[in-house]
C-alpha cells in the first residue's frame, strides 16, 4: 500500500486529496486514536449482530468489538434528504461533519457494501501496525480479513471483488500511473454528462412543462451517478410522478401518420397512453428524495427481506415503505419462508405433507402449537419485515408500464444528444463537416432538407439528431481527412514519422512517446502495423507513419501484405428495454449497436469500400493477399435483408460480390483462403466449416454432425419427430433411436421424456420388437400419464397375448 485516500476515506467515505502513505503520520495524538477506535467500534456495533454472514466472520467481529477498550460511538450516519451525513469529525481523514459525496463502494454503516467492509478491515490492519497502543488489535483484524472469505490481492493482500492480473484496483492503478497517462477518463466523463444535462433545455425538446423537466433532469443526473447507466429507477419515479403522457404529443402527432417509424414507437401503449392517475404530487413529496441506501433496499426487496440493518428499517418505516411483522404472525412470517423450509418444518413438527405452498402452511398452523412453532422459529422474535410498501403501490399497471416505455425512449434519447453534444463541439474546434447519417427506419420527417446541415456553422442541440426519442439518425463528421490530423491529441503527428510500438499483448500497443493507446492488427510477412482505438487510426508501415484518418468507433481492424486495411465503425445506436417488472419499480436499460459501417481503405488513405449494414458487424477479415474481403452480420431484430450474412467484397473490382447466410453458424469468425477461393468460418465452439465464394458449404456432413451434438433435448426430440412424419430405413430407424437416447442423456423435462419413450417404442413396434416396445410404452405411460397410447398399448399386449396361445398350442 503507498497511498492513502486513493478513492475515498474508508472511516467517513469522503474524498480527501489522495496521500502517501510514508509522508501520512497518523495518529497526530493519542486523542485522535482513541477517536477512531471509538468510531470503529460503533461500526462493529453494527454489524457484530447480524445472521446473514460467515459465523467465524462475526465472531472476528465480536472479538473486535470487545477488545477495544473505549466507548463505541453511535449514530454514525443519519440521512438529510436524499444526502447521507457522517454526523461527526472523521478521526482519520480530518473532514468536518455532514454529507458526503455518493461512492460506488461507500453506504452509511448501518446499509454497507461488502467492498467496504474489506477496505476498512485492510486499511485499519495496515495503519495499526504502526501504532504500538494498538498493536494487539491487528492480529484480529488480519483474521477478520481472512474470515471475511473474499480473494485477495497478490501484491498487497487487500480482500476485494475483483482482480486484474491477481492486484487489486489500488496496486493496478500505481503501476498504471507510469504507462497509461489520464486514467480518470471514467470520472471525467461522469462530469461531462452532468454538465451538459445542466445545460440542456429538455422542455422544448420534449414538450415537457418547466417542473417536470427540472425533475426528471435530476433523476438522470442521479441515475448516471449512483448507478452508471445500469437502471433508470431515479428516471421512472420522476415520470410515474409528472403527468408524462403529454410529454411526446408532438412527436406522436408527427409519427401517427407515418408508415415508417422506429420499433419503439410500434407499440399502442405509446401511441394511446393512459389516463394519469390522481394525487401524482403527494406520490412526489413521498419518494423523490429517497437516499440511494434506501432506493437499493426498495430495488432488491426480496433478496433484502431478511437483510436490513435496524436503522435502515427504522427510517424505511418512518416514511411508510415497510410494514415490520409481529412475533406472533407465524402466517406472514411462514409465507416469506422457501418452500424447502417450509416442508423441513412440517417434517420436523410432524404436520403433514401438502401439495403446494399454501397447503403445507394451512397444515403446520393448523396441527401445530404456537409454543411449537416458536420453538422451532426462534428467528421471529427478532425483526423482521413483513411487506415492502414500493413508492408505486396504488397506481395502475398500465400506467406504470407506459411510464416504464417512456423512461427508455428520454434515457436513450438524451444520452444520443450528449453524444451529439460532443460531437459539436468536436468537430467545432477541429474545423471539420458535418455528416449527418440517416437510419432506415427514420420517418420522412428526418429527411428534411434542413436536417442535411449542410454548410451549417453555428449548430445548436436542438439542430441535430437525433431529433426525437426512438429517433436514430446519427450526427457524425467526414470520416477520411488525408494527409494530416487536425485533432489537439495528434498535433505532434506527421506523416512519414518514425514511432516506436510497444505491444503489450497480440490485440493492445501504445506508440511511445506520443501517448497513443490502441488496438493493433500486423500483416501476415509484418511489413504494414494498423493501429486505432476511438474517434482515430494509423497505417504504420516499417515503423514509419504512412497514412492517417478519423474513425468514430472503429474495430475489426485487419491489413494485408500489400497496405490495404479493413475497419468496421459501429456507431448506429438502438436501446431495448425489460418490461416493467410487476414486483419491481425499477426498469433496466440494456443498450445494443445496430448496424454500422464497413470500410476498405487503400494504402494512400483512399477508400475503397464504404458498405453500410443494417445489422450488427460481428467480424470481419482480409485476406493476406489483399484480394478479398469479408465481414459477417449478426441477427437483427427487424429481420433485415442483412441479418445473419456473410458479405463478400472483390477489392480488385472495389465492390460486393455475394452475401449468403452461412447455414445458421453462430459465428465467431471468419477467413479468406485467396488461392483455394474459400471462406472459413470458425463457430464459437471453434469448429472451421468452409464455404465457396457463392456461399456453397463443402462441409455439409461435419454441419449436420455439429448441429446434433451441439443440440439440446428438446430439439432432438423435435428432429425425430420430423423423421418419423415418413417411412423410416433400418438406418434412420438405427440414427432415431440413437438421437433419442442422446436427447434423454442431455435432460428434457419428465413428460416430454414420456413423449421420447413412446417414439422409440413406435420405432421398435415397427421392427416387430414387441416386447421392448410394451416396455417401452409403459414407462412413457409412467413418465407422462396424459399420452394417447394406452389403448394401443392394450391392443398391443392382447396381439402379444394371441401369440404366445398360438406358440403354446
Amino acid at each position: 500500500m503507498k497511498v492513502i485516500f486513493h478513492f475515498n476515506c474508508v472511516i467517513c467515505g469522503a474524498h480527501p486529496r489522495e496521500r502517501n502513505i510514508k509522508d501520512f503520520e497518523w495518529p497526530p495524538s493519542s486523542e485522535r486514536l482513541e477517536r477512531l477506535l471509538s468510531v470503529v467500534k460503533g461500526i462493529f456495533s453494527y454489524m457484530k449482530d447480524v445472521k446473514w454472514w460467515e459465523s467465524d466472520f462475526i465472531e472476528s467481529l465480536k472479538k473486535l468489538h470487545d477488545l477495544i477498550p473505549v466507548v463505541a460511538a453511535t449514530g454514525l450516519n443519519t440521512f438529510q434528504g436524499s444526502l447521507t451525513l457522517f454526523t461527526v469529525e472523521c478521526p482519520l481523514c480530518g473532514t468536518a461533519p455532514g454529507p458526503r459525496p455518493f461512492d460506488h463502494y461507500f453506504r452509511a454503516w448501518f446499509a454497507p457494501d461488502g467492498v467496504q467492509i474489506a477496505n476498512l478491515l485492510y486499511e485499519m490492519w495496515y495503519l495499526l501496525r504502526k501504532v504500538p497502543e494498538a498493536a494487539y488489535l491487528v492480529t484480529v483484524f488480519d483474521t477478520a480479513m481472512v474470515k471475511f472469505g473474499m480473494q485477495r490481492c497478490s501484491k498487497c493482500g487487500r480482500p476485494t471483488t475483483a482482480l486484474d492480473d491477481g492486484r487489486c484496483r489500488w496496486c493496478s492503478d500505481e503501476e498504471r500511473k507510469d504507462k497509461i497517462p489520464n486514467f480518470s477518463i471514467v470520472a471525467e466523463a461522469e462530469e461531462e454528462y452532468v454538465v451538459f444535462l445542466q445545460s440542456l433545455e429538455g422542455h422544448d425538446l420534449l414538450g415537457a412543462g418547466n417542473d417536470g423537466w427540472e425533475a426528471v433532469r435530476t433523476a438522470l443526473i442521479q441515475d448516471k451517478i449512483f448507478s452508471g447507466h445500469r437502471g433508470t429507477s431515479y428516471l421512472l419515479m420522476a415520470l410515474a410522478c409528472h403527468p408524462v403522457s403529454i410529454w411526446l404529443e408532438p412527436w406522436r402527432s408527427i409519427l401517427d401518420c407515418e408508415h415508417c417509424a422506429p420499433c419503439e414507437w410500434r407499440d399502442a401503449l405509446l401511441l394511446n397512453p393512459p389516463r394519469v392517475p390522481p394525487d401524482l404530487d403527494k406520490l412526489w413529496e413521498k419518494c423523490h428524495d429517497l437516499p440511494v441506501e434506501a432506493n437499493e433496499a426498495l430495488h432488491a426487496m426480496h433478496a433484502l427481506r431478511w437483510y436490513v440493518f435496524p436503522d435502515l428499517a427504522d427510517y424505511l418505516e418512518s416514511r411508510g415503505l415497510i410494514v415490520r411483522g409481529s412475533p406472533d404472525d407465524f402466517s406472514g412470517f411462514l409465507e416469506h419462508l422457501t418452500v424447502s423450509r417450509i416442508r423441513e418444518i412440517s417434517n420436523q413438527l410432524g404436520t403433514g405433507k401438502g401439495r403446494s405452498k399454501a397447503d403445507i402452511i394451512s397444515k403446520v398452523l393448523t396441527n401445530a402449537t404456537q409454543e411449537q412453532l416458536s420453538i422451532i422459529l426462534p428467528e421471529i422474535n427478532e425483526p423482521w419485515i413483513k411487506e415492502f410498501r414500493k413508492p408505486f403501490d396504488g397506481l395502475p399497471e398500465e400506467w406504470l408500464e407506459y411510464t416504464a416505455r417512456v423512461a427508455t425512449l428520454i434515457e436513450a434519447f438524451v444520452r444520443e444528444k450528449f453524444m451529439a453534444w460532443k460531437t459539436i463541439q468536436y468537430v467545432q474546434e477541429n474545423k471539420l463537416n458535418f455528416v449527418v447519417e440517416i437510419d432506415w427506419e427514420c420517418p420522412s420527417y428526418c429527411r428534411l432538407p434542413e436536417h442535411r446541415l449542410e454548410n451549417a456553422v453555428n449548430i445548436s442541440i436542438k439542430d441535430v439528431p437525433p431529433w426525437f426519442p426512438g429517433c436514430g439518425c446519427l450526427l457524425t463528421y467526414n470520416s477520411i481527412l488525408g494527409d494530416e490530423i487536425k485533432t489537439k491529441l495528434e498535433l505532434s503527428i506527421t506523416k512519414g514519422m518514425t514511432v516506436k510500438i510497444l505491444e503489450y499483448n497480440d490485440s493492445n500497443a501504445r506508440i511511445e512517446l506520443l501517448n497513443l493507446y490502441g488496438s493493433i492488427s500486423k500483416s501476415a510477412d509484418g511489413r504494414y502495423c494498423l493501429m486505432y482505438s476511438e474517434g482515430w487510426w494509423l497505417l504504420i508501415e516499417n515503423d514509419i507513419i504512412k497514412v492517417m484518418g478519423h474513425m468514430a468507433q472503429p474495430n475489426c481492424g485487419a491489413v494485408a501484405n500489400n497496405g490495404t486495411f479493413i475497419l468496421t465503425d459501429n456507431k448506429s445506436r438502438r436501446y431495448i428495454w425489460y418490461w416493467y417488472p410487476k414486483d419491481n419499480y425499477g426498469v433496466s436499460i440494456r443498450n445494443r449497436f445496430k448496424g454500422g459501417i464497413f470500410w476498405v481503405i487503400g494504402k494512400s488513405g483512399q477508400p475503397l469500400i464504404r458498405r453500410t449494414c443494417t445489422a450488427n458487424i460481428g467480424s470481419a477479415c482480409i485476406s493476406p493477399e489483399g484480394g478479398y474481403a469479408a465481414c459477417s452480420l449478426e441477427l437483427d431484430d427487424s429481420n433485415t435483408a442483412d441479418s445473419e450474412t456473410i458479405v463478400l467484397f472483390d477489392l480488385n473490382l472495389c465492390k460486393q460480390i455475394s452475401q449468403f447466410n452461412p447455414a445458421g453458424l453462430h459465428v465467431n469468425r471468419i477467413e479468406i483462403d485467396e488461392n483455394e477461393r474459400v471462406i472459413k468460418v470458425t463457430n464459437y465452439c471453434e469448429k472451421t466449416f468452409r464455404f465457396n465464394f457463392n456461399g456453397e458449404l463443402f462441409d455439409i456432413d461435419a454441419l449436420q454432425k455439429e448441429n446434433i451434438e451441439n443440440a439440446n433435448g428438446y430439439y432432438l426430440i423435435t428432429l425425430v419427430k420430423h423423421e418419423m412424419e415418413h417411412e423410416l430405413t433400418k438406418k434412420e430407424e438405427i440414427k432415431c433411436l440413437e438421437l433419442l437416447d442422446k436427447a434423454l442423456k442431455k435432460g428434457v423435462s419428465t413428460y416430454t421424456q414420456g413423449e421420447a419413450y413412446a417414439m422409440m417404442g413406435q420405432i421398435n413396434e415397427k421392427t416387430e420388437r414387441f416386447d421392448e416396445a410394451v416396455k417401452l410404452y409403459e414407462t412413457a405411460l409412467q413418465l407422462n400419464p396424459k399420452l394417447s397410447i394406452k389403448r394401443h398399448l392394450k391392443q398391443l399386449k392382447d396381439r402379444l397375448q394371441i401369440i404366445e396361445t398360438k406358440k403354446d398350442a
